[in-house]
Formats: C-alpha cells, sequence, structure tokens
C-alpha cells in the first residue's frame, strides 16, 4: 500500500491495522498466514503465504487470487488516505524455514518466486498481477485474466508472461464454460478405447429407443476426463446429432442456474454474440413458432437480452416466472429432439449447482437427450450432493463407469508421444511405470520434471543400428511400432530418449506439484488419522491392519480400527479383501470398468443423524474383517513416506522388515515353502532367518496336527485303494484275457463300482459316466479295427494294444481314488475349516509380503535380501500368470545385480542362474522363442548342467543319460533328507524345472534335430526328478516324458511313464502341495486324453482335476482344465450335457498350457 503524501502517523496505522484485520479475517480461513509487515521508503508491505507446511490445500493459486482481488478492493475503497494498491501473486518452490542469526531467527520464505511476487507488485502498480505458472494452476477460465505487457524488472531475469487477474465476476462467467482440452490428430487419445466403445453403443440403442440415458465416468485427478469428454463430443458430431459441450470449474456450484443457462445458451448460440441485438435476433429466429413473443422477456436476466417486458409476465411473481422459464426450455429441447440427436457432454460435473440439478432431473424425465458426465469421486467430508443429483445417479437409465489407471504398455507409448520420440529407455519405462501408478497425469509432470532438471537425453535413431536386445523391448515393441511408423512419413529423422549418466532414477523425489497435491489432502486429515497414513506409507501401497498396528506407536486396536474407518470413508484407503469374494471373470471386468451401486447410494444427502452413525459402526465393523488395505491414490504414499526423517524410515523398516520376514512363504493352500523351491537353504545367511527357535515352537501344534490329518487320509485312501489294486494284480498273473471278458469287465467295474458315488456326490457326472460308458468301449473297438498289423510287428503291437487296455484301466482307478479324495477333501474342509480359509492366498502374499520385503532391504541397504526377495516376487508373478510384473521385478533384480553397490559382494550363482530362467520363462509365455532357449541355456550353465549344442553330443549325452535313468529305476530306493541335502534339493528343482521349458521350447522349433533335443531335455528332466527322490517332481517328470514321448509318436513309452505317473500318484499326501499335484496329474492325463482324440475319458478327468482346483481355489488353473472340458464336450457333440459352471468358463481370460513347475 503506498500512502498520500498526506498522511500522518493515525492514517498510517489506523489502514495498517484495518488492513491486517481485514486480511487475516480473508486468508485464515483459507489457511493463509501472514509472514511479515513491514514499511519501506514506499509504503506498507504484507507477505502472505498459503501453503506453509501442515496447511497445504488442493486450490491453493485460486484462493490467493481470489483473495487478492478482495483484499486490493478493500485496500482502494475501504481505507483512508491509501494512494495505490498493488498485489503480486506468484507460486512454486521456495525456502521455508528459520533463517538469520541465532539471536535473531524469524521464520519465513525466500527464493525467486518471493522476490518475483515483489517486483511484481512495484512494477505493476494498482493492479492484481499474477505469474504465468499461478495462471495455470488456478483451473480458471482465460477471461478471468487479462495479459499484460512486459516490463524489465530489476532482478528478474525472463519472468514469464504475466497476467492481470480481473476477479470472479457473475458477468465475466456469462455463457463462458467450453472444453479446455482440444483434441489433436497428432496426439490422440490412448487408452480408453473401451470407454469410447461403451458411448457409441449405448448412443445406438439411444436412437432406437429414444428413452434418455446418462453416462456418468467417474476417474481420480489427472486420469484424463477432460480429455475423454473431447473425445466424446468429437465422435458424437455425425450428421443428424447436435453437440453441446461444456466444462464447469469450482466456482460455478455456487452460481444458481449457471450450468443449465451456459448449456442452453451455447445450444441456441447465443454465447458467441457480444451485443444484445445480436442475442435477440438468433433468439427470435430460432424461437420463432416455438415459443410466443410475449414470454421472450423472461429470458432477458437469462441471456442478457433486451425484449420489452409484455403485460401477462408483469403480473407473474418471481415463482411463477421461474416455473415458466423452465417450462420454455423444455419446449425448445422437446422441438429440438424431434429434429435430431441432442448429446450434452459435461466436464467437471460435481460442480453442477443444485437448481441445474433439478432442471436435468426434469429435463431427462420429459424429453429423450443423451448426457454425458465426467466427475471426481464425491468426497464425503465435503459438499454432499443435492437429492436430485442422488437421483440421476441412481437412475436405472445412468450407465457410471468408474475409469481405471492406464496399463504399464499405455504409460510407455503416452511418454514416448509426450516426448516425441519412438523408444525410450528401460530404466526410464520402469520409472514411469512404478511411479505414476497409470495416472496419466503423474506420468506428464514426472517427465517435465526429469526434463528441467536435464536428466533426459535425446538421441537420432540410427537405422543401421542393431535391433534391441528382445528382453528389453518384450512389451514395448508392438506398443511402440504403430507410433513410429506413422512418424516415418512425416519426419526423415527418428529420436529415442535415454537417460543421463551416473543419475539415479530411484533417488529422484516426487516433483513439487504432485507432492503439492498429496500433502494438500495430507494435511486436511486430523493427526490420528496423519499418524495411520505415515505408518502405513512405510509399509508400502498395500498393507495388512495387523502388521500396520504392529508398527503404531502403542495404539489400541479400537483406535485403530476408528481412524482406519475414517479413512476408508475419505477414500484414503480401500478393502482389499472383498476381491476374494469376487468371481474371476467379474475380477477381470471389474480391471476395467466398475459399476458401483453401493457407492452412489451412499451420495444420497444423511439428514437422519441415526442413520449416519449407524452407516460408520457398519464401516468400523466392515473395517475389522478387512486384513489387507491399500492407498487409493499411490502418491499419497510416496509423499507421506518423504516425510519421515533419514533415522526414523531406516527404523521403521527394520520393523516392517522383522515383522514380515515370517510370512514370506506360500500359502497354506499351495503347501507353503518358497516361492522357489528350496531357495532359502541355496543363499547364505537366509536359513538361520526362516528357522529360528522361537518360530518353531510358535508353529509345533499346528505341524502336528497337519501331520497327523496327512497320515489319517493317506491310511484311508491306501485301504480303499486295496481291494482294487489286489484285483489288478491277479488279473496280470491269470495272463491275456478274451476281449470280450475285458470288455465285460470295463462295463461291470465302470457302473457297478461308480454309480453309488456318482449318485450321491455327482449327479451331473453320473448322468454323463452312464452315457458315456459304452462310447470308452465303441472307442476301443474302433482302435482295434483300425490298427493296421503287418507280420513282422504283430508281437510288439499285440504288447502295445495291452499295455493301452492297462493304461485305461489304471486311468479308471485314478478316477475312482480321486473321487475319494474330493469326497474326503470337502468333508475335511465342511468340518474342520470356515469358508474361505482354504483359498489360495499367494496374490495377496506376494504383493503385502514379497515385494514390500525387498523394498525394505532395499532402504536398509541390504542388497543380498533385497535380491532375494525381488527373486521370490517375479517367481511368484510368473505362477500367477503376470508376466508383465515378473518383468518388472526382474528388471529391478538385474540392475541391483550391476550396481555399484552390489558389485563387491559375493553372488551367488544359483540366484543368478534364477534370475535367467525366470527370464527365460517369461520370454517363453510371450512368445519370443529364441530369447527363451538362450536364457533357460545359460541358467544351465550356471547351474553345472551342460547342454549340448551338437546332434552328435545329444546323442551321446542320451546314452550316458539314458544309462543314469536304467540306474535308478533298478535301484528304487529312498533315501530320508539329511542336513545340507536342502541346498542340493535346490539345485535339482532348478534344473528340472530349465529342463522341462528346454524340451517345450526345442519342440516349437522347425529344425530336423529337434526330436533328438527334445527328447534328451525330456529324459534329463526325469533324471534330476528322481535323483531329487521328490514325489511331486517325479511325478511331474514323468507326465512331461510321456507328453513328449506322445508328441513323437512312441506310444510305448508314452503308456509305460503315464502308468508310472499314476502308480506314484498313490504315494503322495493329500494336502497341500501334494493334493495340488494330483489334481495337476488329472488335468494332463485330460489333456493327453483330448489330443488322442478320447473325449469321454478326457471329459471325466477333466471334471475331477475341475473339482480339485475349485476346491483348492486355484481359478488360473481351473480355467485351464475347464477350457479343455468344454473342447472336448464340443468335439464329442455333447454340448447339451455342459453343467452350468463350466458355462462360465472365462472367455476374456488367456489359457496358459498345462504347466506343472509353480
Amino acid at each position: 500500500m503506498q500512502f498520500e503524501e498526506n498522511a500522518n502517523t493515525h492514517h498510517v496505522c489506523k489502514a495498517i491495522q484495518d488492513a491486517t484485520a481485514m486480511i487475516t479475517g480473508t486468508i485464515l480461513p483459507l489457511s493463509g498466514n501472514i509472514n511479515k509487515v513491514f514499511m519501506f521508503d514506499k509504503g506498507c508491505t504484507f507477505l502472505c503465504i498459503f501453503g506453509l507446511p501442515g496447511d497445504k490445500q488442493a486450490d491453493e493459486s485460486t484462493n490467493a487470487l481470489d483473495s487478492a482481488h478482495k483484499i486490493h478492493a478493500f485496500c482502494s475503497t475501504a481505507l483512508m488516505k491509501v494512494k495505490i494498491v498493488s498485489i503480486g501473486v506468484t507460486g512454486g518452490p521456495v525456502f521455508c524455514g528459520v533463517v538469520g542469526h541465532r539471536v535473531r531467527h524469524e521464520y519465513t520464505v525466500i527464493g525467486r518466486k518471493v522476490n518475483l511476487a515483489a517486483r511484481l507488485m512495484m512494477f505493476y502498480p494498482g493492479l492484481v498481477s499474477c505469474d504465468a505458472l499461478t495462471y495455470s494452476k488456478s483451473k480458471l477460465p482465460h477471461y478471468f485474466f487479462e495479459e499484460l505487457p512486459l516490463v524489465e524488472m530489476k532482478g528478474v531475469v525472463n519472468p514469464g508472461t504475466v497476467y492481470q487477474f480481473l476477479g470472479i465476476t457473475e458477468k465475466a462467467m456469462i455463457y463462458k464454460a467450453y472444453l479446455t482440452k482440444e483434441r489433436s490428430e497428432i496426439y490422440p487419445l490412448l487408452g480408453r478405447k473401451k470407454e469410447t466403445d461403451i458411448f457409441e453403443n449405448l448412443l445406438e440403442k439411444f436412437k432406437e429407443t429414444k428413452l434418455s440415458h446418462v453416462i456418468i465416468y467417474e476417474g481420480l485427478m489427472g486420469y484424463g476426463k477432460s480429455q475423454l469428454v473431447t473425445e466424446i463430443a468429437y465422435i458424437g458430431q455425425a450428421p443428424g446429432q447436435k453437440v453441446v459441450a461444456m466444462e464447469l470449474t469450482k466456482i460455478n456450484a455456487w452460481q444458481n442456474f449457471f450450468a443449465v443457462r451456459t448449456l442452453m445458451a451455447m445450444f441456441l448460440g447465443v454465447d458467441v454474440c457480444k451485443t444484445y441485438d445480436a442475442r435477440q435476433y438468433i433468439l427470435l429466429s430460432k424461437l420463432r413458432g416455438v415459443i410466443e413473443e410475449q414470454y421472450l422477456c423472461l429470458f432477458n436476466n437469462l441471456f442478457h437480452v433486451k425484449f420489452p417486458t409484455s403485460e401477462v409476465v408483469s403480473q407473474m411473481d418471481n415463482d411463477r416466472k421461474n416455473k415458466e422459464i423452465e417450462t420454455m426450455l423444455l419446449k425448445i429441447l422437446i422441438n429440438a429432439a424431434e429434429k435430431e440427436v441432442l448429446i450434452f457432454a459435461i466436464d467437471e460435473a460435481q460442480f453442477i449447482d443444485k437448481a441445474s440439478w433439478d432442471f436435468l432431473d426434469n429435463l431427462l424425465k420429459s424429453v429423450p437427450i443423451f448426457v454425458v458426465m465426467a466427475l471426481s469421486p464425491i468426497n464425503h467430508k465435503g459438499r454432499i450432493l443435492c437429492s436430485s443429483a442422488a437421483q440421476i445417479l441412481n437412475s436405472p437409465s445412468t450407465t457410471f463407469i468408474q475409469l481405471r489407471e492406464l496399463s504399464p504398455s499405455v504409460i510407455i507409448q503416452k511418454a514416448c508421444q509426450d516426448l516425441g520420440v519412438v523408444s525410450i529407455a528401460r530404466e526410464l519405462e520402469t520409472f514411469l511405470i512404478q511411479r505414476s501408478h497409470g495416472n496419466p497425469f503423474y506420468c506428464e509432470e514426472l517427465l517435465r520434471n526429469l526434463h528441467l532438471n536435464n536428466v533426459l537425453q535425446f538421441h537420432v535413431l540410427d537405422e543401421d543400428e542393431e535391433k534391441e536386445d528382445e528382453w528389453d523391448s518384450l512389451f514395448t515393441t508392438t506398443v511402440l511400432k504403430t507410433h513410429a511408423s506413422k512418424m516415418l512419413d512425416e519426419e526423415t529423422e527418428l529420436y529415442i530418449c535415454t537417460v543421463g549418466q551416473n543419475v539415479k532414477l530411484t533417488t529422484i523425489s516426487l516433483p513439487p506439484t504432485l507432492k503439492g497435491i498429496a500433502l494438500a489432502a495430507l494435511d486436511n486429515m486430523n493427526p490420528s488419522e496423519q499418524m495411520v497414513v505415515k505408518c502405513a506409507a512405510v509399509i508400502g501401497v498395500m498393507f495388512t491392519t495387523e502388521m500396520l498396528l504392529y508398527i503404531l506407536p502403542e495404539w489400541t486396536k479400537r483406535k485403530m480400527y476408528q481412524t482406519l474407518a475414517a479413512l476408508v470413508e475419505s477414500r484414503i484407503f480401500k478393502c482389499c479383501s472383498e476381491r476374494k469374494e469376487v468371481n474371476i471373470t467379474q475380477r477381470m471386468l471389474s480391471k476395467e470398468f466398475s459399476i458401483s451401486n453401493n457407492e452412489l447410494k451412499s451420495l444420497r444427502q444423511e439428514s437422519d443423524l441415526g442413520s449416519v452413525i449407524s452407516n460408520r459402526l457398519k464401516l468400523e465393523e466392515a473395517v475389522m474383517h478387512c486384513k489387507i488395505m491399500e492407498f487409493c491414490t499411490p502418491l499419497l504414499q510416496e509423499a507421506a513416506y518423504e516425510l519421515w526423517l533419514k533415522n526414523q524410515k531406516k527404523a521403521l523398516h527394520f520393523k516392517c522388515a522383522s515383522y514380515l520376514k515370517w510370512l514370506a512363504h506360500r500359502c497354506k493352500c499351495c503347501g507353503e515353502g518358497d516361492f522357489i523351491p528350496y531357495h532359502r537353504y541355496a543363499v547364505d545367511g537366509m536359513l538361520q532367518k526362516f528357522y529360528s527357535q522361537e518360530y518353531k515352537i510358535k508353529n509345533i501344534k499346528e505341524d502336528v496336527l497337519n501331520e497327523a490329518a496327512v497320515i489319517l487320509v493317506s491310511e484311508t485312501l491306501k485301504k480303499l485303494e486295496a481291494s482294487h489294486q489286489e484285483g489288478a494284480e491277479n488279473q496280470e498273473r491269470k495272463g491275456a484275457f478274451s476281449l470280450s471278458h475285458k470288455k465285460g469287465l470295463f462295463r461291470k467295474r465302470e457302473k457297478a463300482d461308480y454309480s453309488f458315488f456318482f449318485s450321491a456326490r455327482h449327479p451331473s457326472v453320473a448322468a454323463l459316466m452312464e452315457s458315456s460308458g459304452d462310447t470308452l468301449i465303441e472307442w476301443k473297438d474302433s482302435r482295434i479295427k483300425t490298427r493296421q498289423l503287418t507280420t513282422g510287428d504283430t508281437l510288439r503291437s499285440t504288447f502295445i494294444l495291452q499295455e493301452s487296455f492297462r493304461a485305461e484301466n489304471s486311468e479308471l482307478e485314478f478316477l475312482k481314488r480321486m473321487d475319494e479324495i474330493i469326497l474326503l477333501t470337502f468333508m475335511s474342509k465342511k468340518r474342520t475349516e470356515t469358508p474361505g480359509s482354504q483359498d489360495c492366498e499367494c496374490k495377496e502374499i506376494v504383493e503385502s509380503v514379497s515385494v514390500p520385503l525387498s523394498q525394505h532391504y532395499l532402504a536398509l541397504g541390504d542388497y543380498s535380501r533385497a535380491f532375494y526377495y525381488l527373486l521370490e516376487s517375479a517367481s511368484a508373478y510368473v505362477n500367477l500368470s503376470h508376466n508383465y510384473m515378473a518383468f518388472t521385478y526382474l528388471n529391478t533384480a538385474e540392475s541391483l545385480l550391476r550396481s555399484s553397490e552390489y558389485k563387491h559382494k559375493l553372488i551367488n550363482q544359483f540366484e543368478v542362474s534364477i534370475l535367467y530362467s525366470l527370464k527365460g520363462e517369461v520370454c517363453y509365455n510371450m512368445g519370443q522363442i529364441t530369447s527363451a532357449k538362450k536364457l533357460i541355456k545359460k541358467a544351465l550353465s550356471l547351474l553345472k548342467k551342460s547342454f549340448p549344442i551338437t546332434v552328435v553330443g545329444a546323442f551321446c549325452m542320451f546314452m550316458v543319460e539314458t544309462s543314469k535313468h536304467l540306474s535308478h529305476q533298478n535301484k528304487q530306493t529312498l533315501w530320508q533328507i539329511s542336513s545340507g541335502r536342502e541346498k542340493r534339493l535346490a539345485v535339482l528343482f532348478q534344473q528340472g524345472h530349465c529342463l522341462s521349458l528346454l524340451w517345450q521350447l526345442f519342440n516349437l522349433d522347425v529344425a530336423r534335430s529337434r526330436k533328438t533335443f527334445t527328447r534328451l531335455a525330456a529324459l534329463m528332466q526325469v533324471n534330476c526328478a528322481e535323483e531329487s527322490q521328490d514325489e511331486s517332481q517325479i511325478i511331474s517328470s514323468y507326465m512331461d516324458f510321456s507328453l513328449c514321448y506322445q508328441m513323437m509318436g512312441c506310444q510305448h513309452e508314452w503308456m509305460k511313464y503315464e502308468l508310472m505317473a499314476i502308480k506314484r500318484s498313490s504315494h503322495l499326501q493329500v494336502v497341500g502341495g501334494g493334493l495340488l499335484t494330483i489334481a495337476k496329474l488329472a488335468s494332463s492325463l485330460a489333456y493327453m486324453k483330448l489330443c488322442l482324440g478320447n473325449m469321454p475319458l478326457a471329459i471325466q478327468l477333466g471334471y475331477r482335476a475341475h473339482e480339485l482346483y475349485e476346491q483348492l481355489k486355484r481359478p488360473n488353473l481351473d480355467a485351464t482344465v475347464l477350457h479343455d472340458i468344454f473342447k472336448a464336450l464340443y468335439l464329442s457333440t455333447s454340448l447339451s450335457r455342459i453343467p452350468d459352471n463350466v458355462n462360465t468358463t472365462k472367455s476374456n481370460q488367456i489359457l496358459p498350457l498345462p504347466k506343472w513347475e509353480e
């Protein structure tokens, strides 16, 4: 403030006091503060600050500008002896803290932005001026500002564009609500194809039915709602369709009837008119014959026109006028809807005012209109929507779509699009995917921050340079191919983006814009909520409530659950346990879209205090049953984590790691143990951690009970099998029976032995078995008739035929045993376990235990254990068929392996072999056969298991392996695991796993020698399994060997090993991993019989595998066997017999080939 020359001390003091009181009353409710008041030669200056630590708000720029305008108006008019009032508003990062001499400490802010605000105040007198950053961050319409001429200011270099803030006035807002995002053909909308397809499909249905419909797209800030609305507005511009699109701002929520008034002005075309006469001319021309001229004067205030007031209107009161205006607007829209399709698109629809909601509710009931809205989630602590809004949202004619985060591949494509390159470095890909969390706005800010800090480097792509490693481009080549091909036509030079040398992206903190957004949410919480969020942030994006209670300082469960309920209500946290109650099909759909009725119902205005308390208690009860929770916005987790001091972080990480290390294993349903078999035994220093005396005592009671259950079930099955095995042995001693006798025995066994169990437990399968029993025999007969025997092959062919019948009879015995296992498992689960207690929880474990453990040990600097858990996480994701997540953590592990921190440590060759093995498996799953073969061979070499590269070498090694296999077959001795033997088992398991992948890879080869290498790899796998003496490994290797020889047409070998696998399965314990092995054996047998054309037997085996997978809650494996059952039923023309649960086969899920190794 500059005072007049004749102002005395009294005038100055009075003006400063009044200004201080007014400024405090204006900015304090908006979390603003006066930091300094000082006098200098040209007047008095107030330094006001928004966004101090603890006072961050989401709309600081808007609040600062609005407050500045009010303060400027007050000081200019209400204060005496004040000559000029000038205000400069800037925003950005500054230093905030205590400065000055120790006897004159003061808490203040200093920096370039503070200096710029002072210069704006001095060089633009009498105005409220602001910089370009404040202008953009305010998100206010451009017509609230006026660009000022550039003035050279002392001490400021390149200040950027300077704007004058005109103030938020009613006059300025008339008809001004256009979309701020512009559609670009060069930069198309990415990742929202399904959302636009829904719009097009619903629009087509609307054209047919002529019934009003509303689509609501809800998404968090930065999810691209505005760009989606712009794209929809463009798509809707077709002949016979009229689109009116608008975007609202926060201030419009308090402007009565603003949304409808602006929408109708844009619909009628008066928004572009600058004079009264022009607006009146348009209204007269468009409304002639629709609205009587005597009523046009009602539009005077609505559209700023000057029609003469008629006598009829002059006699109306205000309520009657408002009703008449609404009636006329409805008439206009009804008349227009008869001529063309009306589409209204409203962005930021949460800012629609109450009067406009009421009108829209009535409009949708009266006029066939198609409305598209995009809005942010409603904050329950904020403004509650009115009843009309809740009614529209809950209407059956409303489609509510929740936008999800973009997939990693789309994020990479967007980064290339924003940077104008065709490829980015792999480490940059990982950084963007992990830090953006699928939010396109976060991706943009991260790239902007990297560019401003000179981290990114751009290079011209040399067309002659060698192709990028297939592993690096495993998930990106197909994404960038289209973009690159388009640019080839337009530009002669293509660019790639890399990261500067000696730059560690993991150490880069959040950009100020993103950090400010997160801190604004954090500062609006109470201290208890802040403490819970900050502690949860150390654990990770996903955390367990038990662990949170463990690290919270002296908290009770009651207090924690109350705080968690409040955070869930505020959409800070959400429960992950609810996913267990949703089937896999719904889960796959909800990954893209989510239509929530519960959230919509909660939007209704709660007026009854009792219902509010009741809902809160129900929410607390739901939170108490939730074991795993996660941040709704991962950005908040990062920002809250950075608030801890370095020593505090280290202590909390150590506490978290100490708690989680006991939980880092498979779930009980999968037999516990490491995700990589015997991994802990092969790594020095890990074994003591897992098997302390305290941990053994804690679990000894449960282990004894489990062992007792295993013995009980195994003994029961042995007794049940005894009669069948004895009958089979007697049959072998008697010699060859006639074929007719075999047929009769087959019928008798099948119908007599199975009928009772099927009628009691499986009625649908009983009917299927009853009808397919003769089909099995007919299939045998057809094989006998079509078998052409030469004179030289008669004896061998007869032996093979007998082996074929033995195999089938043995499979029938296996079917009977599986029925008994299913019954016992079902009864045991029903009697001893609660519903859902046997569900597979490996996915939750890897997300909430293994992955956080790797992060905790990285933060602690324990890189060996971090590498260990990165491999465990990658292996778990491979087992869960989540190849991209495995790819991500394998990249992190490889980067750690190459880092300078890890190089000086002794590298464990076994873990390096696991790294290459997992990389090879991911490549195999993604169809990169050549890369997979190279990586698997490298893993085998690290495991000291050489594999030949020539046919001669393969032949010689096959002889050696055959001799070794015969030696194993002749010995048949079992050994007990001794001390140190587990380390050898880890190597054997890993060798067998690599060889299993290798023979499948060779089998896909087109070379002539593929059979030689395939057979060798399969035999080596069998030898590794037999050396390990692990029943599950032996059975899986026998089935792989049988399948390998089946593909080669060697019937004797495949029958032999199939029988051996079935026989071995009788020794398995029918709990945990043993039960899973039996289920996999059944599914593999079903797949083999399907390939052979034995559809009835494939159906029987597949259905029992499905039963066990369903009880074990293994949806990925269950989907595979259901797919095989469906194919068998279809090929046997038995579609009418498909059980109801088979009809639920997941059509959207990728079905992998049968896979044994977990």
